[in-house]
């Protein structure tokens, strides 16, 4: 297995979104391109007008067209990190 990844559809105020819930794989550089625009067709199929997902600062070099719109913070509440 090359690569692994969930998405969803979800409507929110500013229209429907299609959201990564989960993306893995290794030697990403072989095969994100074609992924990427498999999802953006399957994004448009479903009446998407965006692509969302979270994640570490580091995305942003793959996908310079992005834009940050919020940071998820944890706290952990046990006294363990």
């Amino acid at each position: 297995m090359k690569a692994a990844t969930v998405w969803k559809p979800e409507t929110w105020q500013s229209g429907t979104k299609f959201r990564c819930m989960a993306l893995y794989g290794q030697g990403m550089a072989d095969w994100m391109p074609e992924l990427h625009e498999m999802v953006k067709k399957v994004a448009r199929d479903c009446g998407a007008s965006s692509l969302v997902a979270e994640g570490r600062e580091g995305w942003r070099k793959i996908f310079p067209h992005t834009r940050k719109i919020r940071t998820l913070y944890e706290e952990p509440i046990d006294g363990r990190q």
